[in-house]
């Protein structure tokens, strides 16, 4: 979902791009909330580190039926202080992660992933992971705060209403309502 800031919308209008204007106010709006969302995100989630959860390449080494050893070393080598310095590439190469993390993981890894959705470079599978919570995953998100809990909730109700997740809307919706009230 990239939705376009004001200054793109002005150089837009500026070329004479006028039939995109009724689209762009909305993106306008979109992008002002996504731009809001991002500083609680990095709020709620100040500070978090990985600990000794289950990281990218740890998950993805679980999805691959990897040994202990080969685990042990992915493990270790896995980014554990800073999620700011997982790039989209690392998050796309290990996008099977998101379904093996445990909640330390999942805690860490989140901002990540969600600012990543609202810079258009997302996950597959994001958005699925936060609206299809039962008993084989709710110990993901087991650790979030009432904060976190909350930046998921208003991140869904933004997807809801961009036209990219018109699908899933009905989806977006129970989730919101049975799991992230």
């Amino acid at each position: 979902m990239k939705y376009l800031s004001p200054d793109e919308i002005r150089e837009l209008k500026e070329g004479g791009y006028d039939r995109v204007l009724l689209e762009a106010r909305a993106d306008s709006e979109r992008w002002e909330s996504a731009n809001r969302l991002r500083g609680r995100i990095e709020d709620a989630f100040a500070g978090v580190t990985l600990g000794d959860g289950i990281g990218l390449m740890e998950g993805e080494g679980l999805d691959d039926y990897a040994n202990a050893e080969v685990l042990t070393r992915l493990h270790d080598q896995d980014e554990r202080t800073d999620w700011h310095s997982l790039t989209s590439d690392d998050l796309d190469s290990y996008q099977s992660s998101i379904s093996f993390t445990d909640g330390e993981g999942m805690r860490f890894h989140l901002p990540a992933w969600i600012l990543a959705e609202l810079r258009d470079e997302g996950i597959v599978g994001l958005i699925w992971s936060l609206c299809r919570i039962g008993p084989h995953n709710e110990h993901q998100f087991s650790l979030l705060t009432p904060e976190q809990r909350s930046v998921v909730r208003d991140f869904l109700e933004l997807m809801r209403d961009d036209p990219d997740y018109t699908h899933e809307r009905a989806e977006i919706d129970a989730a919101i309502e049975h799991i992230w009230s």
